[in-house]
C-alpha cells in the first residue's frame, strides 16, 4: 500500500477565527484607556496589542500545519496482482474486481479450459483460486479447435466441432489426410462399425466429452464393430503403432460371432510399442460355438449262405446211380473273402451213374477264419444206416472299436494367423468287420438209391458301423492380446472376455452290418418209392459274425476366455480383470473334448 504525504512544511489554516476574537479584546482594552489616558498612551497600547495579536496568528498557524502534515492520503490498487482472482482488497477501503476464480470452495465455476475447450477445469478441496487444467492427453497444451477431428453419434459433417462426423475410422483416415492427429468422439452412444477399430500411429481417439464437446469424463462412446462372420472377430487392432499413440475414455466391443469356432478379441496389439490406453473398456462379444460332428451311417450286412442241394436218388434198378451233389458257395463277407461264408459240404453219391462200386463219402463244411465247417454224414454199412451233415459253426463278430480323440489343447497366437488350436475332436474309426461263418457237412447215402444232399454255405460277416465324425472346438474370447509391444502402458484398464464356447459334440459311431445267415442244409426230394426215400439232411450254414460299431467321435474343446494373452513383462496400473466362463468341451458317447480355460492372464507378466 501506498502511503504518500503532502509535504514537510506545516500550515496553518487562520481564516477567519483568531480575526473574529483579537478585535474585541482590543476594543475593550482601548475604551479602558481612553477613559482615563491620553491620545500617546492610546497609540502605544495599540502597538502592543498589534505585536500581541500577530504573535497569536503565527503560533495557530504553526500548529495547524504540524497536525495537517502528520495526516496521510491513501491511493487505492488500479490493478489486480498477477495470480489473483475474485474480489481484491484495494487497500483503501474497496475492493477490485479480479475476474471469476477458476475455483471456489473447491468447485470449477467453469467445467472446460484450455486449448479448444478440452481441458478439464480441476480444484484442490477448499480452494479458491486458478485451480489446474487437465488437458486429455499430456504435453498438448496449445491446440486449437482446427487441429481437431470431431466425431459425434448421428453426425455427418466435414469433422469440425460445429459439424462432427459419424464414423470414427472415417475419422482416423481424414485426420491422417488433413495432417491431424487427434480424433475427439463426443457423448456415450454407441458408434456402429463396419469393422474394427484400426489405429494409426499418431493419431489419439478420445472420449470423455458430452454431446457438446465439453469434458464429462463419465461419458465413454461404445465403439461396436457389427461384422461377425469372420473366423477371427475384432473390435480393435494396433499393429505396428510404435510412436506414442492415445486411445482413451472408450469402450470396444464386436457383435456375437457368427462363424462356428470363431473367436473374438478385444484389441490385437502386435508391434504396439507406443500404444497408451488409458480409462478403455474391452470387451469382444461372444465367440463361436463349435460344430457337432455327424453321426456314422449304418453298415451293410453280410451276404446270406445259401441253401445246401437236393440229394439224388433213383426209383428202380434201370435207372442211373445217384451221383455225389455239388458245394454251394459262402455268402459274401464285407472286406472281400476273408470275411466270406465256408462252402457247403459234398453230400454222399457215386462217382458214375453206371457203376454203383464206389460210393463217395460226404465232406465236411468248408470253414471261415477261426471255426470250423459242419461234420460230413457218414454213408450206410451193413450194420449201421447213413447220417445227416453236422451245421456249421458260425462266425466271429468284429470286436475292435476305436473312438475318436477328445479335442484338447490350448492353442497358440501367430502374428498373422492370430490364435491358432488344433482342438477338434477325432473321428471315430471304421468298426471292426465281421467273420464269414462255416458252411454245413453234406449227409451221407442212407442206402443204394440215394444220394446226401449238400451243406447250406455260411453267412458273410457283417460290415463294422462308420465311425461318428468328430466335434469342432468352441471359439475363445480374449481381452486384450499383446506381441511384441514392450513400452505398452495402460491405466484403468478394464478387461471384460465373454465365455468361451462351448465345443461340438463328437458324432455317434455308426450301427454296425449284421452277419448273414447261414445257407440251410439240402433236403431229399420225396421219392414215389418209400423204401427208396431219404430222410438225410445237410447241415445248416453258420451265421456270419456281426460287424462291430464305429467309432463314436471325439468331442471338441470348449473355448478359453483370457482377458489378457501377452508374451513378455509389461507395466501395470489400475487394471481390472474379469474372464467369462470357460467353454464346456463336446460331449461324446466316446470321448468328451477338454474344457477351455477361464484365466486374467496367459503367458506373460504384469
Amino acid at each position: 500500500m501506498k502511503r504518500l504525504g503532502v509535504g514537510g512544511i506545516l500550515v496553518l489554516l487562520a481564516a477567519g477565527c483568531g480575526d473574529d476574537s483579537t478585535p474585541s479584546n482590543t476594543q475593550n482594552t482601548n475604551n479602558a484607556t481612553n477613559s482615563g489616558s491620553n491620545n500617546t498612551t492610546n497609540n502605544q497600547t495599540n502597538v502592543s496589542t498589534n505585536n500581541g495579536t500577530t504573535a497569536t496568528n503565527n503560533a495557530t498557524n504553526n500548529a495547524t500545519n504540524n497536525a495537517t502534515n502528520n495526516q496521510t492520503v491513501c491511493e487505492p490498487l488500479d490493478a489486480c496482482p498477477p495470480d489473483i482472482c475474485g474480489m481484491v482488497a484495494d487497500e483503501c477501503g474497496g475492493f477490485l474486481d479480479c475476474g471469476v476464480c477458476p475455483c471456489v470452495d473447491g468447485v470449477p465455476t467453469e467445467v472446460a479450459c484450455g486449448g479448444c475447450g478440452l481441458g478439464l477445469s480441476v480444484c484442490a478441496a477448499n480452494e479458491t483460486g486458478f485451480g489446474t487444467c487437465e488437458m486429455p492427453i499430456p504435453g498438448i497444451t496449445d491446440l486449437t479447435c482446427e487441429d481437431i477431428i470431431f466425431v459425434r453419434g448421428g453426425g455427418a459433417g466435414d469433422g469440425s466441432k460445429a459439424s462432427p462426423m459419424n464414423d470414427v475410422q472415417a475419422a482416423i483416415a481424414e485426420a491422417g489426410t488433413r495432417d491431424k492427429h487427434l480424433v475427439v468422439i463426443g457423448g456415450s452412444s454407441t458408434l456402429s462399425m463396419n469393422g474394427p477399430l484400426d489405429l494409426v500411429e499418431g493419431i489419439h481417439v478420445i472420449g470423455g466429452f458430452d454431446d457438446t464437446f465439453v469434458p464429462s469424463p463419465a461419458e465413454q462412446p461404445i465403439l461396436f464393430n457389427t461384422m461377425a462372420a469372420s473366423a477371427n472377430v475384432f473390435a480393435g487392432r494396433a499393429v505396428d503403432v510404435v510412436g506414442t499413440t492415445h486411445l482413451k475414455n472408450v469402450k470396444l466391443t464386436t457383435a456375437d460371432a457368427t462363424t462356428p469356432g470363431a473367436n473374438t478379441y478385444g484389441l490385437w496389439a502386435v508391434r504396439a510399442n507406443g500404444l497408451v490406453l488409458t480409462n478403455v473398456t474391452l470387451a469382444p462379444g461372444q465367440p463361436g460355438a463349435g460344430v457337432a460332428g455327424m453321426p456314422g451311417v449304418s453298415s451293410i450286412n453280410g451276404q446270406n449262405g445259401f441253401a445246401g442241394r437236393v440229394g439224388n436218388y433213383r426209383t428202380n434198378e434201370g435207372q442211373d446211380y445217384p451221383l455225389q451233389t455239388n458245394t454251394v458257395i459262402g455268402g459274401l463277407g464285407c472286406g472281400g473273402s476273408l470275411r466270406a461264408g465256408g462252402e457247403g459240404g459234398r453230400g454222399a453219391g457215386y462217382s458214375s451213374t453206371s457203376n454203383p462200386t464206389t460210393l463217395l463219402r460226404a465232406t465236411t463244411g468248408g470253414v471261415a477264419p477261426g471255426v470250423l465247417g459242419g461234420t460230413a454224414g457218414s454213408n450206410f454199412t451193413a450194420l449201421n444206416i447213413g447220417t445227416s451233415g453236422g451245421h456249421g459253426l458260425p462266425g466271429f463278430s468284429g470286436t475292435i472299436i476305436v473312438e475318436g480323440s477328445a479335442g484338447a489343447g490350448v492353442g497358440t497366437m501367430d502374428p498373422t494367423l492370430f490364435f491358432v488350436r488344433a482342438a477338434n475332436g477325432g473321428d471315430g474309426e471304421l468298426g471292426e468287420h465281421g467273420w464269414g461263418g462255416a458252411g454245413g457237412g453234406g449227409a451221407g447215402a442212407l442206402n443204394i438209391n440215394t444220394g446226401g444232399p449238400s451243406g447250406g454255405s455260411g453267412g458273410g460277416g457283417g460290415c463294422g458301423g462308420i465311425g461318428g465324425t468328430g466335434g469342432t472346438q468352441g471359439g475363445s474370447s480374449f481381452g486384450l492380446v499383446l506381441r511384441s509391444s514392450a513400452g505398452f502402458l495402460y491405466t484403468h484398464l478394464v478387461l471384460e472376455p465373454a465365455a468361451g464356447a462351448k465345443g461340438g459334440g463328437g458324432g455317434e459311431g455308426g450301427t454296425p452290418g449284421l452277419g448273414g445267415i447261414g445257407g440251410k442244409g439240402g433236403d431229399t426230394l420225396a421219392s414215389p418209392s418209400a423204401t427208396k426215400a431219404s430222410t438225410l439232411v445237410g447241415g445248416d450254414g453258420g451265421k456270419g459274425g456281426d460287424g462291430a460299431r464305429g467309432g463314436h467321435g471325439g468331442g471338441g474343446a470348449g473355448g478359453h476366455s483370457i482377458a489378457v494373452w501377452c508374451d513378455g513383462t509389461y507395466n501395470y496400473n489400475q487394471m481390472v480383470m474379469t474372464p467369462g466362463a470357460a467353454g464346456a468341451g463336446g460331449p461324446s458317447l466316446g470321448l468328451a473334448g477338454e474344457a477351455g480355460m477361464s484365466r486374467e492372464e496367459y503367458g506373460c507378466t504384469l
